[in-house]
């Protein structure tokens, strides 16, 4: 049995179809003091009462929900608390650009600015300069030329920002 390989752009296009549904997440806040306390108050359950249905004392409860709204708690810690409650924890990392396409055209976008940023630099030392026109064209070509054959200089080069 051959093993087909998936290209890097067909499996951002699957994970930005999945996005697409997760963005409004990117913008909901998380309740004062954390989800775990919110819904553990909204259940009206003591700190005692999920102590006793996860195994642990309140002390450790209060800082595991004090660990969760500073962003600390572990993802395992977490799961087992939201167990407690009757919940999921739904985890995800979702592009900040909107999709992981937008977001690997603005970094191929910056890099291949280095990039013709350096070689421009030492032209004009030789008074060989680009037009601003012409520094664009080259930029968009080479950030495709990067993203076409997924270059190492595309996560390797140091961009400003």
């Amino acid at each position: 049995m051959s093993s087909v390989r998936v290209s890097p752009r067909l499996r951002r296009k699957q994970l930005d179809r999945l996005f697409h549904s997760l963005a409004p997440l990117r913008t909901t806040p998380a309740p004062t003091g954390g989800w775990l306390r919110a819904i553990r108050r909204a259940l009206g359950m003591s700190t005692y009462q999920v102590a006793a249905r996860v195994g642990l004392d309140a002390s450790t409860i209060r800082g595991a929900e004090i660990r969760e709204a500073a962003g600390s708690i572990s993802l395992e810690t977490l799961r087992k608390m939201a167990a407690s409650l009757d919940c999921d924890v739904v985890y995800a990392l979702v592009p900040r650009r909107g999709t992981l396409d937008e977001a690997l055209r603005a970094r191929a976008h910056a890099v291949a600015e280095v990039l013709v940023g350096t070689v421009e630099h030492t032209m004009a030392l030789e008074a060989q300069g680009l037009a601003a026109e012409q520094r664009q064209e080259e930029i968009r070509e080479l950030a495709e030329e990067l993203i076409r054959t997924q270059s190492p200089e595309l996560w390797a080069t140091e961009v400003g920002g």
